[in-house]
């Protein structure tokens, strides 16, 4: 009795596998017959010749290629081994169709006999007006032959149903896994829906975005500028793109001038910021283009709208120089001299109030390290970090500090940089001690008493520091190298052994480097081909206001149609730099709701 319920249920589950084999199978076949769909015999333009991991040589015949329209280099054919109107098992390897591009001719085995041929009748036709593949010229089997041609692609990929979670899908993968040398395969023409399906299709990568399924047209295909029936249906295919499709990927867009380039990254761009219209949360998605000639971020007469008008709100625009028509625009620009400190014992406050000034900086040295052959003060000048140390922070440091910084304010006025409106003048009380007041006051000349007198008040003009940070200079530059001013050296030596003090000189590394530029007047000279980069107005960091607009998802248009290559690459560079250094930080340490940024880099030069 146990034996033959054991054998029951041994049946019964043959049956059940049986059957769930067949039912299997059946989708499988189902799968196949839909990729047979794709494949036409009045589409076939021929044969196979030869295959390997990247290119294709297809054999084509004159009459196939008339049939289907021509192959104008760079259009789409597939090579297969279904046949149309089949079921074949899409498990099966071969169930699938090979994507190949045309890249131009291959010559054939028979080459150098066609060629004959060829030459054989041109000859006789060439005192003739008929051509030479008159009938009455070349015989029929002649002419058959040399309507043979071989044609070179490129393998793009491959496209067959597979299974996804019990779905049958088509798939598309950007190679191919194997291919034999003695298996042929007819070459297929794609048009009309066939066509469609492959210049249409998306492949998600990972998880599918929330808010996929909008596509919009973006034009129809074009092989060729000189094509010779644009009104077939077989070959006027809309091109759909999917704008989620966009997001987290690298696109590239290539087209000749005039071809729609410029509307197209309008229309990409405008459908990914509609995408908030959708969901105001997930569609809000940052998008950044550098506009290299100025078409999205100004009114162009031959547009019908501008991408900067599209919200005002949520679009922004930059540039290196203000529009009188865009008067929201932002500059890119720094102000060199930083914010005015308001409290100087606050440290990470000093720090924030000066990240332009520190920024200013870099860029200062980067130009002057483009110097060839830099004199040693130069190189002294690049060495002097203005970067608050880190060593205690008390009010001695505090005065150094604070002493240091209104010296380089007063070079960069020197270079005819505007100071902001709050810094028209320096603020130097107490920072020149009365003891080195009185030592430059002992010197005999007289100009070193008249700056002591100078640094004894509370604020002066930016010029007169200036003039009497060059006395200044003098007098502590050759105290230090011992040709003179004996008077430095006894102030100095006085000052490094006070009571309950550092034990440092009074003109530490910073304060060095700084007037060391002054002893030399080219060095003022070089920072001031730097001016147009400064705007005192400013009043933040515009690479740090980018990357938070691009967070908060808006649309970013940074105009550089106007301004100095060197001022256009330093600025991108600054951006992308701070747009990397943000990522890297969001990907070590990833918030919980922060929307993803789109960075697009269209240049149409």
């Amino acid at each position: 009795m146990a034996w033959a319920k054991t054998g029951m249920r041994g049946l019964i589950m043959t049956i059940l596998n049986e059957e769930l084999s067949d039912f299997q199978e059946e989708g499988a076949e189902e799968a196949g017959g839909k990729l047979a769909h794709y494949v036409s015999e009045d589409t076939k333009v021929g044969d196979l010749l030869s295959l390997d991991y990247t290119e294709a040589i297809i054999l084509v015949h004159d009459s196939l290629r008339q049939e289907v329209g021509g192959l104008p280099m760079g259009c789409f054919l597939f090579a297969t081994r279904v046949e149309p109107i089949s079921k074949p098992n899409a498990d099966k390897e071969d169930t699938s169709l090979i994507l190949l591009r045309v890249l131009g001719q291959a010559p054939l085995p028979n080459r150098i006999e066609t060629e004959n041929w060829r030459f054989d009748a041109a000859r006789r036709s060439i005192d003739s007006p008929q051509q030479w593949d008159a009938d009455n010229k070349t015989d029929q089997f002649t002419l058959n032959q040399l309507r043979h041609a071989g044609v070179r692609c490129s393998v793009l990929g491959t496209f067959r149903y597979a299974q996804n979670d019990g779905r049958w899908d088509l798939n598309f993968g950007a190679d191919i896994s194997n291919f034999y040398s003695g298996q042929g395969m007819k070459v297929y023409k794609p048009i009309g829906e066939t066509l469609k399906a492959i210049i249409n299709f998306t492949k998600p990568m990972g998880e599918s975005h929330p808010l996929a399924g909008k596509p919009v047209p973006v034009g129809r295909v074009r092989y060729s500028s000189s094509e010779v029936s644009v009104d077939r249906e077989a070959e006027n295919v809309q091109v759909n793109i999917e704008p989620t499709d966009m997001l987290a990927r690298r696109t590239a867009l290539f087209g000749m001038s005039r071809s729609g380039k410029s509307n197209t990254i309008k229309t990409l761009a405008s459908a990914i910021f509609d995408l908030r219209k959708i969901d105001s949360e997930k569609g809000r998605i940052g998008q950044l283009i550098f506009d290299v000639n100025g078409e999205y971020a100004n009114d162009n007469p031959q547009d019908e709208g501008c991408l900067r008008n599209i919200n005002v709100e949520d679009v922004v625009t930059y540039g290196l120089f203000k529009h009188p028509n865009d008067e929201g625009r932002r500059l890119i620009k720094l102000n060199f001299f930083g914010e005015n400190v308001q409290d100087w014992s606050d440290k990470e406050g000093l720090q924030r109030s000066l990240d332009m000034l520190f920024a200013g900086k870099e860029i200062i040295d980067e130009h002057l390290r483009g110097i060839t052959n830099a004199p040693q003060y130069i190189s002294r000048f690049i060495n002097t970090n203005l970067e608050p140390p880190d060593a205690r922070w008390g009010r001695g440091q505090q005065i150094r500090y604070r002493r240091n910084l209104t010296v380089y304010r007063a070079i960069l006025t020197a270079a005819n940089f505007n100071a902001p409106s709050n810094l028209q003048s320096a603020d130097i009380g107490g920072l020149f001690s009365n003891d080195l007041r009185q030592a430059m006051t002992s010197v005999e000349d007289e100009r070193f008493g008249r700056a002591a007198t100078t640094l004894g008040q509370r604020t002066v003009s930016w010029n007169e520091f200036y003039q009497t940070l060059l006395v200044l200079q003098e007098f502590v530059i050759s105290g230090r190298q011992g040709t003179g001013m004996a008077e430095f050296q006894t102030f100095n030596e006085n000052y490094r052994n006070r009571p309950n003090g550092s034990g440092e000189p009074w003109n530490d590394d910073m304060l060095n480097g700084l007037l060391y530029l002054l002893s030399w007047g080219g060095g003022v000279g070089r920072i001031r081909e730097l001016q147009e980069r400064h705007e005192p107005s400013v009043e933040s960091d515009y690479s740090t206001e980018i990357v938070s607009e691009l967070v908060n998802g808006k649309l970013v248009i940074v105009d550089q149609s106007i301004g100095s290559p060197t001022e256009i690459e330093h600025t991108s560079d600054r951006i992308m730099w701070a747009l990397f250094n943000h990522q890297r930080r969001v990907f070590t340490d990833p918030p919980c709701n922060e929307n993803g940024e789109l960075l697009r880099d269209e240049n149409g030069n």
